[in-house]
């Protein structure tokens, strides 16, 4: 038992920051999981870090994972966040053995696209997008992973990111465009089959190399302008961005 109330049931997967629980609030009566947020043997590291990370809770929106709480206890850490029940976008080209259909990978993209507005709006980066960390329950998509939200103005400290998936300017600067970068790269993975971690890390597969860039043009030329080098070549918003697609 965690913090007096979270009871800790097992454990979901191990990621970034360290172990994920699945955790159920024994004041509340709710299922909760709860991710390792530092393991430090200084407690006021520990404070720090939980402090640091407690604008998250202010984050409140339907297609974002809901954070409930910061607890420690001993030298760990934890985010306390809503349970979502569904299947990940990986997951979901995983089970279909390959490529998702164009326009159910379009819909997910742009079901998720107002979070990454709200998310701007807030001053926020999410910084580490990839179809592992939105799920989809019922009707909704949700981001479910808040690790490497940052605050756009901080300059210091550690920047998350996966490789295939990141723009060039992230490591040292990720924004809100960079941001909308990594999503288009998450459609891209979703509904065609490259190495898009090595040989196209920052590109794309030519038409005559890939079969779904050659049937659907528009897709291909979306795909293409939102992951340009120059972020300033790209969309500039999720709106305009989330309007480009459905026009796909």
């Amino acid at each position: 038992v965690i913090a007096g109330k979270y009871e800790i049931k097992g454990t979901i997967a191990f990621g970034g920051l360290g172990w994920i629980y699945l955790g159920l609030d024994t004041v509340l009566n709710r299922w909760v999981i709860m991710k390792g947020l530092l393991n430090s043997k200084d407690p006021r590291m520990l404070e720090v870090a939980v402090q640091e990370r407690e604008y998250l809770a202010a984050v409140k929106h339907p297609n974002i994972v809901g954070i409930y709480d910061f607890v420690t206890q001993g030298t760990e850490g934890y985010i306390v966040m809503e349970c979502v029940n569904g299947k990940t976008l990986m997951t979901l080209r995983k089970e279909k053995g390959g490529p998702l259909p164009v326009a159910e990978a379009c819909s997910y993209i742009i079901e998720i696209l107002p979070a990454f507005g709200y998310l701007d709006e807030m001053g926020l980066v999410y910084c580490d997008f990839k179809p592992e960390n939105v799920m989809v329950e019922e009707e909704t998509v949700k981001l479910i992973d808040m690790g490497a939200v940052r605050r756009e103005e901080d300059t210091g400290g550690d920047i998350y990111g996966s490789k295939g998936y990141t723009a060039p300017e992230a490591h040292s600067q990720p924004t809100a465009v960079s941001d909308l970068y990594t999503v288009a790269r998450a459609l891209a993975v979703l509904v065609a089959s490259f190495d898009f971690q090595k040989k196209y890390e920052h590109s794309l597969p030519p038409p005559e190399e890939c079969d779904v860039f050659k049937e659907h043009e528009a897709l291909y030329r979306f795909l293409l302008k939102a992951t340009r080098a120059k972020p300033e070549e790209r969309f500039q918003t999720a709106a305009e961005m989330a309007e480009q697609l459905i026009g796909v």
